[in-house]
């Protein structure tokens, strides 16, 4: 993986947390967890999932990490968890139809969730933010889809 497809990748997971971190501080509400950034992350590792390397995965989880202030790790075991199972069943899951990828990515998303806010942020771990974070996503992950499948093309051409 060059460099230039390393930056496009770690870019467009920044952009997702500034959308993420925008979001929630626009809409103020206490139910409001949309994760673009594992949407993102899904992508890339749906659509490359050769290319999308564990020390990719684990740099990415790192920086997230440092730019999200939460302990060293958090994030780097959900990607870690999630690179493996998208490793597994990356070619399995394209012939489905694009409401059951939705779906599964939304399970995958909300157990993400789950790990995130009942095991390291038990404070902040909301019935309705679990709910809310699945339909969301399910909603969002056309228009990430389609958003990342775009830069995918017109700026990292060597990822197939």
């Amino acid at each position: 993986m060059s460099f230039k497809e390393l930056l496009i990748i770690n870019l467009s997971l920044f952009g997702a947390y500034l959308i993420d971190s925008s979001i929630i501080s626009f809409v103020n509400q206490s139910f409001v967890e949309i994760s673009t950034v594992y949407l993102v992350f899904f992508y890339w590792s749906y659509a490359a999932p050769q290319q999308f390397t564990l020390a990719l995965v684990i740099l990415s989880g790192i920086l997230l990490d440092f730019l999200t202030a939460s302990f060293i790790g958090t994030h780097t075991l959900i990607f870690i968890f999630f690179s493996l199972v998208f490793r597994s069943y990356a070619y399995r899951l394209r012939l489905f139809s694009h409401l059951q990828i939705a779906l599964i990515i939304a399970l995958l998303s909300s157990i993400g969730f789950t790990f995130k806010y009942l095991f390291i942020y038990p404070e902040g771990y909301l019935y309705s933010k679990l709910i809310f974070n699945f339909f969301s996503t399910i909603i969002f992950w056309p228009l990430i889809f389609g958003i990342c499948r775009y830069l995918r093309r017109h700026y990292a051409y060597t990822i197939k």
